[in-house]
């Protein structure tokens, strides 16, 4: 979910108005019951709950998301609450907590219509790569390493009368990475984004005061004033005067049924509203790619040697001596610029032409820089693409809840007794369908049941499903000119999703070496993926609309009977209230791992640590260059934690 700017307002101003909309402690009540069935689809709810006395220790706590929307509902009882927004505030919170990029929830109160910034960035890195890490103001280590000027930045020691790092620290807590150092990284800016300091959710939801005041080393302070801002989905009324105003205009809602087909309504009358178009209306075409041409990368980049169309994926050959055999392949983000999976065809010969330039000019050390890429579309096929050999073993299981029982088997047995096309509403290309994906010996699903029926139980009790992967997709390429011992994964702890399914898969199974850059100032370990590393993101609307989908035409039982289980009580009221939403499908794990502690909630330290520095914040070139002496050579005053191969 991403904070995004329009138009700006007084911050004072926007802090008076959502503080001054009044609670609706009945429609509260109710909107807290319809939220709770929608957790049932989460994947982990009882690994955060209960994570391992490791991952507890070394990376975040147990968090127990159910537990706090029962006291901020105790607190709506009990008329605790005096604002709409401090209400939402506490919500949301219980959300944030997990600190996951494919859990979380942006109400409108809280986010969704206003939200809040600096107007200064930040970086937080050494001057040499010797000096202390500290934070800086962003704009006085541009002025210094790309406009030449002569003065010297003064590093912050304290962000509004407390120490600057602690500070900073505490902030970091509200970013969705479980993993500290990756939490702090992305606080911070460069040539690419503004630092979520300065501007970003959920955290942007949260009023920081009317100032923040940064105190320098050099005794000079600097007051930031914060900004408000009015997103896209909020349009300014001039007949809003006050609270109520505003909660009429912009957030009220009704309680729907079949026969007003509007508001807060159930997914079973849903599907009776759109019961007479279901023999008309067709599910859309999947997206496919346009195949655009080459998109330039931002400033702090060289000139790529090769480019793939309509994607922020490129191929470097850096100059100087210390890279002189040196490739890089940069992806950060695991589709293109449209959000569809990568074109088959210019992924071939964008391959193709990285690997003979590469072989041409003798680079056979590759790093693989997936640097702030939190997913996309699962592109673990690159290590069968790089090295040949094996493919891909990776995928997981899931809690087996009744709610998901209930969906997979009549979607399997619907798909199974219709005659292709035919149906309007169950997508066969979704993970419910059982034939979309494999077991962990690569062999296909035989039923619904099989994929769902518990197997295994997890934290306090809770069962869960068999393991299954998505199926290899082949690709002739030219041979490849490096080997896994002669690559090393970079990155600044900021990768979740599909992209730390790749870094896990290049980990795991082909032993690729990783170098985390940044994190908090100490000379720890620091983890090389820091964001979810769970598999399917999924919002609150496929939830409902998929569940809607088998009270349509659902063959193995009748939307009277799914009326009764617990399907019954999604409602679309979540819907609603939500500028952005997220619960994930599929937990990752380790396929040689007896425990099946998913990947999630295993401590994993990179190989090497090296330190951001004023030259590789402004220049990624620089980092390539650290990172591959580091790795490959003995460079100094940076912390190697295991050698190398």
């Amino acid at each position: 979910m991403k904070a995004g700017k329009s138009q700006e307002v007084p911050a004072a101003l926007a802090y008076e108005c959502l503080m001054s909309v009044p609670m609706h402690k009945e429609m509260d009540l109710f909107f807290i019951k319809t939220l709770m069935p929608y957790l049932d689809f989460h994947a982990d709810m009882q690994w955060m709950k209960s994570p391992p006395e490791e991952y507890a220790q070394k990376v975040k706590g147990p968090v127990d998301v159910v537990g706090c929307i029962e006291s901020v509902k105790e607190a709506v009882e009990r008329d605790a609450y005096t604002s709409e927004y401090l209400f939402s505030l506490d919500l949301e919170t219980c959300f944030m907590n997990a600190q996951d990029e494919h859990f979380g929830y942006l109400f409108d109160m809280a986010g969704g219509l206003l939200q809040f910034g600096r107007t200064k960035s930040l970086v937080s890195a050494s001057p040499d790569g010797r000096s202390p890490v500290a934070p800086y103001i962003y704009s006085d280590i541009d002025a210094v390493i790309n406009y030449n000027q002569t003065f010297k930045p003064s590093p912050i020691v304290k962000i509004n009368d407390k120490d600057a790092a602690q500070f900073l620290d505490d902030y970091s807590h509200g970013a969705p990475f479980q993993d500290p150092d990756a939490a702090w990284n992305i606080l911070f800016a460069n040539p690419k984004v503004d630092g979520d300091f300065t501007f970003g959710l959920p955290k942007a939801a949260w009023y920081p005061g009317p100032t923040t005041t940064y105190e320098f080393a050099n005794g000079s302070k600097y007051v930031d004033q914060t900004k408000a801002y009015i997103t896209q989905t909020f349009k300014p009324n001039a007949n809003v005067h006050t609270g109520e105003d505003f909660w009429q205009q912009h957030i009220t809602w009704q309680y729907g049924n079949s026969e007003t087909c509007y508001g807060a309504i159930s997914v079973y009358d849903y599907g009776n509203c759109l019961r007479p178009t279901a023999n008309t209306t067709k599910p859309p075409s999947t997206p496919v790619t346009s195949g655009g041409g080459p998109v330039k990368p931002p400033d702090a980049y060289p000139m790529p040697v090769v480019s793939l169309n309509n994607s922020n994926t490129w191929g470097f050959f850096p100059d100087g001596e210390a890279t002189h055999d040196v490739a890089v392949l940069v992806i950060t983000e695991m589709h293109d610029v449209n959000n569809n999976h990568f074109d088959h065809d210019s992924l071939k010969r964008f391959l193709d032409e990285f690997y003979q330039k590469a072989s041409a000019a003798k680079r056979n050390k590759l790093v693989i820089d997936l640097s702030s890429n939190v997913g996309g579309y699962d592109f673990t096929s690159l290590l069968t693409y790089l090295y040949g050999g094996e493919e891909p073993i990776y995928g997981g299981n899931t809690q087996a809840t009744e709610a998901r029982s209930l969906i997979v088997e009549e979607y399997g047995y619907s798909i199974d007794n219709s005659p292709p096309g035919s149906l309007h509403f169950i997508n066969p290309i979704l993970e419910y369908n059982y034939h979309h994906n494999l077991q962990l010996n690569g062999r296909n699903f035989t039923s619904a049941k099989q994929k769902i029926s518990p197997v295994s139980r997890g934290p306090n009790g809770a069962s869960f499903t068999p393991y299954w992967r998505t199926p290899y997709i082949p690709l002739e390429l030219s041979k490849s000119p490096f080997t896994p011992e002669n690559t090393i994964v970079l990155t600044d702890g900021i990768v979740g999703s599909a992209a730390a399914a790749l870094a896990e898969v290049l980990i795991l199974q082909a032993n690729v070496r990783t170098v985390a850059i940044g994190g908090r100032p100490s000379n720890n370990p620091m983890q090389a993926v820091g964001g979810t590393r769970s598999y399917g993101l999924m919002g609150f609307s496929n939830v409902f609309t998929e569940t809607v989908a088998i009270f349509l035409e659902g063959k193995l039982h009748t939307p009277e009977w799914y009326n009764k289980t617990v399907l019954a009580q999604l409602n679309s009221l979540p819907l609603i209230r939500s500028k952005g939403n997220g619960l994930c499908l599929q937990l990752a794990q380790d396929p040689r791992d007896p425990q099946g502690i998913p990947m999630q909630y295993r401590y994993q330290p990179a190989d090497v640590r090296i330190p951001l520095t004023w030259e590789n914040v402004m220049h990624f070139e620089a980092r390539w260059r650290d990172a591959v002496v580091k790795a490959f050579g003995a460079g100094e005053g940076l912390e190697v934690q295991r050698p190398m191969a």
